[in-house]
């Protein structure tokens, strides 16, 4: 545990707009990234924009994404920074895979994100709906769970 409280604020467009991706591509997996602000005590992050990974391939078990700097520049310019990734599971479960725990350790490990705590939303999708959703941090080797506000 890390001992800290959490806190994930994701504007609602932002929300919404993963929600209907993610019903609009199964039965396979897709995502995305991440961009918004931290908090000054780093205990609430603002995720303010989602976007789609470019040339992304998914599966019913699985999801490759790659980037291109250009969606990175776009944010920075416009005030945002890389906060994590999202992703959804067409099983309608919301919990974190090892392959979840994996890319988040290498996007932490990655000299040239420098995110340091890689935030991860999942999204349970199954039947054309959304089931749930759950936000989780990476930290010293652990996903914690973040609490929406």
């Amino acid at each position: 545990m890390i001992g800290r409280e959490l806190y994930a604020e994701i504007d609602d467009d932002a929300l919404a707009w993963m929600e209907a991706e993610s019903v609009a591509a199964l039965p396979n997996e897709g995502g995305g990234f991440l961009f918004g602000k931290y908090s000054e005590d780093g205990t609430v992050v603002y995720v303010e924009k989602a976007v789609h990974s470019v040339k992304s391939k998914g599966s019913d078990a699985s999801f490759e994404r790659s980037v291109k700097i250009e969606q990175f520049v776009e944010m920075y310019n416009n005030g945002l920074i890389y906060v994590g990734e999202w992703h959804f599971h067409p099983n309608g479960k919301a919990d974190y895979s090892g392959r979840d725990m994996q890319s988040m350790i290498e996007i932490a490990e990655c000299k040239t994100t420098i995110i340091e705590h890689p935030l991860l939303v999942i999204i349970g999708a199954k039947s054309k709906r959304v089931r749930e959703y759950k936000v989780y941090m990476y930290d010293n080797g652990r996903l914690q769970r973040y609490e929406t506000c």
